[in-house]
C-alpha cells in the first residue's frame, strides 16, 4: 500500500530575510497554516496553527526551527458531528515544535533529519530522509526513516515505524 492517506497542507506566510551577513544568515517565517487528510466523519482528520519558524540558510546547510499553536475548535457533539474537533488530542503526540537540519552532501545527495515532539507526555518523532539525483537530474531517490507518532493525520495517535524508498521531484 503504497499511499495510506493524502494529507493537505495550505499555508499562508510571511518570509523575512533581513541582510544575511548582519543578522548571520538568520531569517523567520511567521503564517498560519491548515492541515486536513479530506476524509469523512471517523476518519476526518484537520488542525489550523499558527506558527514562527526561525531558520539559518548558511552554506550547504540549513537549520529550521518551527514553533506553533493550535487554533482551538469547538468540541463535537457527536463522534460523527461534521463540525467541531476531529482531533482534539493532536497536541499530545505532535507536540508544540519540531526542529530540522538539511545538508547538502557531495554528488548532489542531500540528507535531511527531523525532531518533533512534546516533553511534557514524552511522544514525538523522528524523521531522515537522503535523497540524490538521478543520472540525467530529472528526479531524486529517496531513502527515508520514520519512527514516532504524526506521519500522517490518520496516525497521529499510533506509534509508527516505517523505512522507505522511492523517488521525489523536489526536496
Amino acid at each position: 500500500r503504497p499511499f495510506r492517506e493524502t494529507n493537505y497542507n495550505p499555508e499562508l506566510f510571511y518570509r523575512w530575510t533581513p541582510d544575511p551577513e548582519r543578522f548571520h544568515h538568520w531569517g523567520a517565517d511567521v503564517g498560519i497554516e491548515h492541515e486536513s487528510n479530506g476524509e469523512e466523519a471517523l476518519r476526518s482528520r484537520s488542525w489550523n496553527r499558527l506558527y514562527i519558524a526561525p531558520f539559518q540558510a548558511k552554506g550547504r546547510t540549513l537549520r529550521y526551527l518551527k514553533f506553533w499553536y493550535r487554533i482551538p475548535e469547538d468540541r463535537k457533539d457527536t463522534p460523527l458531528d461534521p463540525k467541531g474537533d476531529d482531533n482534539p488530542d493532536i497536541y499530545r503526540f505532535m507536540g508544540y515544535a519540531e526542529a530540522h537540519v538539511q545538508r547538502q552532501l557531495g554528488g548532489g545527495s542531500m540528507g535531511h533529519l527531523m525532531l518533533r515532539g512534546n516533553p511534557s507526555t514524552g511522544k514525538g518523532a523522528i524523521q531522515f530522509n537522503y535523497t540524490w539525483p538521478s543520472p540525467d537530474g530529472s528526479l531524486f531517490y529517496l531513502v527515508t526513516f520514520f519512527h514516532g507518532y504524526g506521519e500522517t493525520l490518520i496516525d497521529y495517535n499510533r506509534v509508527v515505524t516505517r523505512i522507505g524508498v522511492g523517488f521525489a521531484v523536489t526536496r
